[in-house]
């Protein structure tokens, strides 16, 4: 999870504050509350005019959230103890930059509402006022989802067609709404027949992915088309349920809870195969060390209690012991009979430490008594 706030610069004539704020700031209201933003404009009240100035930063990996209060304060700290702790520990993400202007005994945005950005099927387009984002939204949003930006390229809106799905400011959603109603119900009017055939489209296919993909089927996805925060390729997940907006919602493996969409993104449920094998792991049958490597686990103690067991086996090790240090350039030189050196005590310890890895994971092996007693004294292992 990722912490998002702004670095913020007041200025108005020669009186000048800087402080942190969360999230980022574009028009006053995103200010009001914050304590230094109240000092700075008791300070200069009656000024004609207030510059803000800002810095966005990111502090952490993943999903971003805006910074709380006590999180603003903690960036403080962090800030006070080492300067270069923005240039050093976090992610510098755009600027920022608007005015406020005295007029009417307040203070007032000099642009309420910011140029936005809209892309859609169709186009890419400047949206300069609320009007042209409604009109935007109506008209583009007939062939497809719509995603509105800052001009920094942070989102700010989202739609399911012609209907807003997420708004960053719910301030200026609302303002939209008593544009955009009215304009929608013209489009539905319009489409009538053709709009209920859709939602008769969309009914199946989520009748179909709820029996195709119930509750606790397992997946595994391929690509997500997401452009902000998508579940990494190759994530399992567990289906939770099946919305009736044709979207299989999923508990990720990785603790994410992204929705997936059939006609977006790309996934598979995992095979017979991949289920036993998971059901093995589960069970402690299957432990997996990593790096694609797995071992099954015995379900009989290994019997070791065999004349020479081990002792056969102490070459092999020694072979292994040579190749790893020869990945160092280390070469082993013969000895004084012309022979490769065999030290019992190295290859001995290697092959003990892969029975005790071994052990840790939950292999059993049966020794006989007087040499179990020895190897435990030895080497601290926990024989069963």
């Amino acid at each position: 999870m990722a912490i998002l706030f702004s670095v913020v610069t007041m200025k108005s004539g020669e009186a000048e504050s800087r402080f942190l704020v969360g999230g980022i700031p574009r028009i006053k209201n995103d200010l009001n509350g914050w304590t230094a933003y109240e000092e700075f404009m008791q300070k200069v009240q009656g000024a004609s005019e207030v510059n803000i100035q800002g810095k966005i930063y990111l502090y952490g990996d993943g999903e971003f959230v805006n910074a709380t209060v006590e999180e603003v304060a903690y960036m403080y700290e962090r800030i006070k103890r080492r300067e270069d702790f923005l240039q050093a520990r976090c992610q510098f993400w755009g600027d920022i930059g608007f005015k406020l202007i005295y007029t009417d005994g307040e203070y007032k945005d000099e642009k309420p509402y910011p140029t936005l950005m809209g892309s859609s099927n169709v186009r890419n387009k400047k949206l300069r006022s609320m009007q042209e984002v409604a009109e935007f939204i109506v008209s583009d949003g007939q062939y497809g989802d719509l995603r509105i930006k800052y001009k920094d390229g942070m989102p700010f809106l989202k739609t399911n067609g012609i209907y807003v799905k997420e708004i960053a400011d719910k301030r200026y959603g609302k303002e939209l709404e008593k544009i955009l109603l009215p304009m929608q119900r013209k489009v539905e009017n319009e489409k009538g027949e053709k709009d209920m055939n859709e939602w008769e489209k969309v009914r199946r296919q989520a009748k179909r992915y709820k029996e195709q993909y119930p509750p606790g089927t397992r997946l595994q996805l391929i690509s997500m088309e997401d452009p902000y925060a998508p579940v990494e390729s190759g994530t399992r997940g567990t289906v939770e349920f099946v919305d009736d907006g044709a979207q299989i919602h999923v508990k990720w493996d990785n603790g994410r809870g992204l929705a997936l969409v059939p006609q977006q993104d790309s996934f598979r449920t995992l095979t017979e195969e991949e289920l036993v094998q998971e059901a093995r792991i589960k069970n402690g049958q299957v432990v997996d060390f990593g790096d694609d490597c797995q071992i099954v686990i015995p379900k009989e103690p290994i019997d070791c209690s065999k004349l020479g067991y081990f002792d056969e086996l102490e070459g092999e090790c020694w072979d292994l012991v040579k190749g790893y240090l020869a990945k160092f350039g280390i070469e082993l030189l013969p000895n004084e009979d012309g022979e490769e050196p065999m030290s019992d005590y190295v290859a001995k310890g290697v092959q003990d430490k892969i029975v005790e890895l071994l052990q840790e994971a939950g292999v059993q092996f049966k020794f006989e008594q007087d040499e179990t007693e020895d190897i435990a004294e030895e080497d601290g292992m926990n024989i069963v």
